[in-house]
């Protein structure tokens, strides 16, 4: 049996391994040992000498698995299968690597076979267009509430009949282009290595978990990171917007107030009336988050995040980057990685 974390492996592979422990060794008709594998990312357990292997897989999907999703916070996906000696322990990892990747098909909670994949008949995904739609006009909106409640309803929609899981990440994929599609047509900057991060692990995920999570941290992309104040007028939402797409190559107050055919004392002041922060302080904090997400989502080098970001010194930024978050970014990497 093989319970795989995948990105949770690092943080959260000692909990789960506390958790399994007491079952495994609670069993009275099997001998059973327990190893993690930083290869596959999982833990895997053993079981031989099994006097009704079916009784004990049962007991498994049964009680022990549900009990994990309770209990705790990132519960690995487990997939089963029968090795009939040594010899077949390779080809039984393969059908482990397998069958945890139709996860996206099953319930939470179930233990994963081959003879359960075999036996699924799936049919093509094809979830309302309305659907994407609304979401695209969350995005545009940055209606936040809007947005999570339309994922919600697509991701029912995928779970409601079987679909192949290669369909489904592929489906996934396909919405974030669109999304970048609709971004970009409205004139906000997206940046490419981390759309192709988010696209890059859609494809691979197995988790709806773990699709969620993508989802939520494309979002925060795609709007800059930021949360739109309540009530600012439009001139301060279109500054806003072009602050986002341009604050990397360094555009200035005098610019953006030359853009939006004001002079940059009014614009200035108008800033910093409806969202409490002036011209400077909002790009500088337009550049501490996509600073964090550079850090957290990519393995790019201190200098290639500074030119990222309009920092033409990437000591200047480290310093900046602590003032503004108490650490220096190679220790905000460390820390949350």
């Amino acid at each position: 049996m093989m319970a795989y974390l995948s990105d949770y492996y690092d943080n959260y592979y000692e909990p789960a391994e506390r958790f399994l422990e007491p079952y495994v060794k609670a069993g009275s008709e099997y001998k059973a040992c327990m190893l993690t594998t930083v290869r596959y990312r999982a833990i895997v357990v053993i079981f031989y000498q099994m006097k009704d292997p079916e009784k004990i897989r049962n007991w498994y999907e049964k009680q022990v698995i549900p009990a994990a999703y309770r209990t705790l916070e990132h519960a690995p996906i487990f997939s089963w299968t029968i090795c009939q000696g040594l010899a077949e322990f390779s080809a039984g990892f393969e059908k482990l690597e397998h069958a945890r990747m139709w996860k996206l098909c099953f319930p939470e909670g179930n233990l994963m076979t081959e003879e359960q994949i075999g036996a699924t008949q799936t049919v093509p995904i094809k979830y309302s267009l309305d659907l994407e739609s609304q979401l695209k006009q969350a995005v545009v909106k940055r209606d936040k509430e809007a947005y999570d409640r339309i994922l919600e309803q697509i991701i029912a929609y995928c779970v409601e009949e079987p679909h192949h899981p290669d369909e489904i990440r592929e489906s996934w994929t396909r919405l974030v282009v669109a999304l970048v599609t609709v971004s970009d047509s409205m004139g906000r900057g997206t940046d490419n290595i981390s759309m192709q991060h988010i696209v890059g692990e859609l494809s691979q995920a197995i988790s709806w978990q773990r699709i969620r999570e993508l989802m939520q941290h494309f979002y925060e992309e795609i709007t800059g990171g930021l949360e739109r104040p309540e009530n600012v007028s439009l001139l301060v939402k279109k500054a806003l917007s072009m602050m986002e797409a341009y604050y990397s190559q360094g555009i200035t107050l005098e610019e953006l107030a030359g853009r939006l055919c004001v002079t940059d004392e009014y614009l200035s002041m108008l800033i910093k009336k409806e969202t409490g922060m002036s011209f400077t302080e909002t790009v500088r904090k337009m550049r501490i988050e996509r600073i964090k997400e550079l850090l957290l989502h990519s393995g790019l080098k201190l200098n290639q995040i500074a030119e990222m970001v309009g920092y033409s010194d990437p000591k200047y930024m480290s310093k900046v980057f602590k003032e503004e978050v108490g650490m220096l970014p190679a220790q905000f990497r460390k820390e949350n990685h």
